[in-house]
């Protein structure tokens, strides 16, 4: 039974666009089997073995390491530089650009406003909040009332309309990737 609630899960998770990183672990081959047809990432099966275990987090630790290792051209008012997505705190629209915020303490001026706004939304883990900023879910250290406090300890005020929204899919985020 909580095999198929657990294939239900996944199917419902499976949407978006967007390739899931799920691992499921089952009692059973063939439910296990059919979790990576319906989108994990990887499965184990009852009872799991250290090997087993010790193969699966290290291509989890590699797959973060080579994420880490991903470069961002980004048009900016001097020339185009390389920045690494996992180095970015936020992204914040004015009237007349952008600043991209970094976690070194570096803010960037961006030339090419609407590239850069499809180059972040579309990598996993960047959140628009509100019509002003996108927000790298993988610096929030944590959620206190309307706001995101980063690991840099700044703070990104979520508008008060968008706040349900915004911390719905932040915690949907952590189910998904686990903590960061």
């Amino acid at each position: 039974q909580r095999d198929r609630e657990g294939l239900a899960f996944l199917r419902r998770r499976r949407g978006g666009g967007r390739a899931r990183q799920l691992r499921y672990l089952s009692d059973s081959q063939e439910y296990a089997r059919r979790a990576t047809a319906v989108g994990a990432a990887a499965y184990l099966v009852k009872p799991v073995r250290a090997g087993e275990l010790h193969i699966l987090l290290e291509k989890i630790r590699h797959k973060k390491a080579q994420q880490a290792r991903e470069t961002l051209e980004v048009s900016t008012v001097a020339g185009a530089r390389q920045v690494s997505p996992a180095d970015i705190l936020w992204a914040q629209w004015q009237k007349d650009g952008c600043q991209l915020y970094l976690a070194d303490g570096q803010i960037v001026d961006v030339a090419d406003v609407p590239v850069l706004q499809d180059a972040l939304l579309a990598r996993r883990g960047f959140l628009p909040v509100g019509k002003r900023l996108i927000v790298n879910l993988r610096q929030v250290e944590s959620v206190v009332p309307r706001r995101f406090i980063l690991r840099d300890k700044s703070q990104v005020k979520i508008p008060w309309l968008q706040y349900k929204r915004t911390v719905a899919a932040y915690m949907a985020f952590l189910a998904e990737t686990g903590p960061t």
